[in-house]
């Protein structure tokens, strides 16, 4: 293999396996703790009591990581991170990509006091924006322009399902991208099995209604509820409509809520099934999809500004 060959091949193939990572991630999540706190005891979903954000989506993490590192391992990155706090996701990329010393800017509503000495180094500068200002929630306060340019990587996770309209938050973000930037995205998977075993056993998908309708006229306070879900052919549409070209796309099992930090469980990119008809519904519908991995919970895109 030539020199040439060898450092393709490693700027490629992330060398962050699963147990190096949880490694990383158990010293993190201690730090997450003293940054961001933990969900309350009186939390509505029991298995989220008493652990944090970062705990509860460690597999997000490690999996974007293995996603974006042939885009993350390279020289003179300028990136930003939409929707950023607590944080986590721009302290893995400082970390795991330590030695091309990457610039990362955090972009969003939600900044604690002391961000930036909460992010320990992490975090260059902070981008105050309204992504959404279509939406009966926007923060009317906040600037729909961004004060910095000429990102060459730009992340979004789990952002584009919580926007009343996502074209906007597209456009800014390829605005504020050089030519050749490359823009990560995921989201819910709105083919999930779960979605469509309960569509077509006659059950619907809207437990959030109640919340989309604005109250007191503003903003929910510091979170809005998930507006829509989306197939990746619709977000697809949106971003070559805003100016990228569509790169790769995937599916993968997000182990929300898993144990996985405490080492009681392990990561799974199988489908995770709720009962014996769930997965019967799930051996039947496999021969219609179009997608092999159409079933799992979780989506990422990744595009390129042209």
């Amino acid at each position: 293999m030539s020199l040439a060959e060898k450092q393709k091949s490693e700027n490629e193939a992330s060398p962050v396996v699963w147990r190096r990572f949880l490694d990383w991630a158990r010293t993190e999540n201690d730090y997450q703790k003293a940054i961001a706190g933990v969900h309350g005891q009186d939390h509505g979903n029991p298995d989220l009591r008493g652990r944090t954000y970062f705990e509860v989506n460690v597999y997000r993490y490690f999996h974007a990581l293995q996603v974006c590192w042939p885009y993350l391992n390279r020289p003179n990155q300028k990136i930003m991170d939409v929707g950023s706090w607590p944080g986590a996701w721009m302290r893995v990329i400082s970390n795991f990509c330590s030695r091309h010393e990457p610039r990362i800017w955090a972009c969003g509503l939600i900044f604690p006091e002391r961000f930036l000495e909460k992010m320990g180094g992490a975090c260059h500068g902070m981008l105050h924006c309204e992504l959404d200002p279509q939406s009966p929630m926007r923060d009317k306060a906040a600037p729909t322009g961004l004060s910095e340019g000429g990102f060459t990587f730009v992340s979004a996770m789990e952002v584009v399902e919580h926007l009343y309209d996502p074209r906007g938050m597209f456009r800014l973000i390829g605005q504020a991208m050089n030519p050749g930037g490359v823009l990560f995205v995921t989201t819910n998977n709105i083919t999930r099995l779960s979605n469509l075993f309960t569509l077509a056993t006659g059950g619907g998908l809207t437990g959030n209604l109640d919340e989309l309708n604005p109250r007191d006229g503003g903003i929910l306070g510091n979170w809005r509820p998930h507006a829509r879900e989306y197939a990746w052919r619709d977000l697809n549409e949106i971003a070559t409509a805003a100016g990228f070209s569509h790169l790769t796309h995937g599916f993968y099992q997000e182990n929300y809520a898993r144990r996985l930090i405490e080492g009681t469980e392990t990561p799974s990119e199988g489908l995770i099934f709720e009962n014996a008809r769930q997965r019967r519904f799930a051996q039947a519908v496999r021969p219609l999809l179009a997608e092999a991995e159409q079933l799992k919970s979780g989506m990422y895109l990744v595009f390129r500004r042209m």
